[in-house]
């Protein structure tokens, strides 16, 4: 298969130049991603870098080669520098010159276009490994669309190193105005393809991460940074969906700050908000990192604790209960210690219920509250067998 080299080039170049008006149009729509910038400013570079190889035996070769090839190079460096910009990492200007800098150098040192083809894959392939390393360890694991970008990569760049073992695949031509070979079609081709497959991919990334951040502030109560009801409510089934599978125990806790009108009254909302912080921070440093914490309105919270026996459920509410009444306030009128009454309930059937549980732990709070407070009541506990229940407590994780 043989195709005019210069008409592929240029065509490539152009879909470059549109590529990154794109990027830079979906920066212009959410200009907080920084990423989008490096990235628009990648595909710019390039697009002037392969324009200069077009004027291969028009213009002299510094330009249509040392500084094409640099260009090129500086490009994935900014690529590579936005894929750690899009995970908040610092950008290093040091490594993105460094692609170009040993370009230049190696170009004004060795003069075989083997030597050349060999140098300037490695850089490609190297940034382009690295960007699919930045991609592989960002912190937003629920991207799923970090998996085809990652794919993409890695093949970009056995591509790129295939051309080290077989440097022919792409010697330097001496003019755009000849036919391409078959390799030469086949890899430009694939930088045609490349350029717009990678453009979309890190559009769709960005948006994607700006969904998922939509959506996890729907689901988590701005005051004290736990899942509200909603979030409570969809993560609680999931989790109820998996204990049913693994077939385990459940325990929800169900909380209410005594008094807290009164503290909202006489101390004052900023105080209120204090109290329901601390509160917050207290029942998330007493459970386990797979476990639920939620605010379910005002001063009402509740905690789902998937994979526990009943002992250890109420060992997590009696700590609760221990460590906020402890909580000192230093207020004008003097020292306040709130306290919060506490509601438990277990799921021993295999077969869970999120709003059955709910309403089992809120009664059995009204009876804590019943109780004046600061008080811890458990629903009745279905009688099972004694070998059933030695069974389940030894395979619990304990506290």
């Amino acid at each position: 298969m043989t195709v005019d080299l210069l008409t592929i080039v240029v065509v490539i170049a152009l879909v470059k130049g549109i590529c990154g008006l794109l990027l830079l149009y979906a920066w212009l729509l959410s200009r907080k991603t920084t990423a989008l910038v490096l990235f628009a400013a990648g595909y710019f570079i390039s697009s002037i870098g392969t324009a200069l190889i077009v004027g291969r035996g028009v213009i002299s070769n510094f330009w249509s080669i040392d500084i094409a090839y640099a260009l090129i190079a500086v490009a994935y460096g900014l690529i590579w520098s936005g894929a750690r910009s899009f995970d908040n990492r610092r950008t290093l200007v040091s490594v993105i010159l460094a692609g170009a800098l040993i370009w230049l150098v190696a170009y004004q040192v060795e003069e075989s276009p083997r030597t050349r083809v060999v140098v300037i894959s490695a850089i490609i392939a190297g940034y382009s490994l690295l960007c699919a390393l930045e991609f592989w360890r960002a912190r937003d694991k629920e991207l799923m669309s970090r998996w085809p970008i990652i794919a993409f990569l890695v093949l970009h760049a056995a591509i790129y190193l295939s051309r080290i073992v077989q440097p022919d695949l792409l010697q330097f031509v001496t003019s755009m105005h000849e036919l391409a070979a078959p390799g030469v079609a086949l890899l430009a081709f694939e930088m045609l393809v490349a350029a717009i497959c990678a453009a979309f991919l890190l559009t769709h990334l960005v948006r994607e991460r700006i969904e998922l951040r939509h959506k996890h502030a729907s689901e988590i109560d701005p005051l004290t940074g736990v899942a509200n009801r909603r979030g409570f409510v969809e993560h609680g089934e999931r989790l109820l969906r998996r204990a049913t599978v693994e077939r385990q125990d459940v325990a929800v806790l169900s909380f209410d700050l005594d008094r807290f009108k009164q503290i909202n009254d006489t101390l004052g909302h900023h105080v209120g908000d204090r109290v329901l912080c601390d509160f917050c921070s207290i029942a998330t440093s007493n459970v386990r990192p797979g476990d639920l914490v939620g605010r379910l309105g005002g001063e009402e919270f509740a905690v789902l604790l998937p994979d526990i026996a009943f002992f250890d459920a109420m060992q997590v509410a009696e700590r609760i209960r221990a460590r906020f009444a402890a909580t000192v306030l230093d207020v004008k009128n003097g020292r306040h210690s709130p306290t919060v009454s506490i509601g438990v309930t277990m799921s021993t059937e295999w077969s869970h219920d999120l709003n059955g549980l709910m309403i089992a732990a809120d009664e059995a709070l009204y009876r804590a509250k019943a109780k004046g407070g600061d008080h811890i009541e458990a629903t009745q506990m279905p009688r099972l067998p004694d070998h059933v229940w030695r069974f389940r407590n030894a395979h619990h994780r304990r506290f």
